[in-house]
């Protein structure tokens, strides 16, 4: 990548797959890109957008966690209250699995944990860290990179 711009956006979805042997989901999905990102000097990342879209065919799980929390292979790890992790972003959920669509009211920027990327990976958990039940439909992230 020749220009560099102090910040840019990017759209990943569960839709998108390189593998048959590790097919996307919306708990685990993995974009890779045509060519390295390499980025010059200090960038984070914040998600800023969420969308996730059920298959009209399968059901939702009933059993439902009250947080997710979206992780990000590409961000460098954190403390949490139960050891470290690349979390990305801690989301509350109301009632419905469609509580999370939407726009992220105060993002979260996060360190790049390299120079160079040729994919990002998304992980979908809940509060122990064990990936949520979701293994239907489609979820799409919007990621924000700057500059520091």
């Amino acid at each position: 990548m020749g220009f560099q711009p102090d910040h840019f956006y990017m759209y990943l979805s569960s839709e998108y797959t390189q593998s048959q042997l590790c097919p996307n989901t919306p708990r685990v999905f993995v974009n890779d890109f045509n060519e390295k990102i390499n980025f010059t000097g200090q960038w984070e990342m914040a998600i800023v957008n969420m969308a996730y879209y059920p298959d009209e065919n399968v059901t939702t799980p009933e059993c439902k966690p009250k947080s997710i929390y979206i992780l990000c292979d590409s961000i460098k790890s954190s403390y949490t209250p139960i050891g470290m992790a690349n979390v990305l972003k801690r989301h509350y959920l109301t009632n419905e699995w469609e509580s999370l669509s939407g726009s992220i009211a105060h993002p979260e920027y996060h360190r790049l944990s390299a120079n160079c990327l040729s994919n990002i990976k998304i992980y979908i958990t809940d509060a122990y860290f064990n990936l949520i039940q979701l293994t239907s439909g489609l979820l799409a992230v919007t990621l924000h990179f700057r500059k520091v």
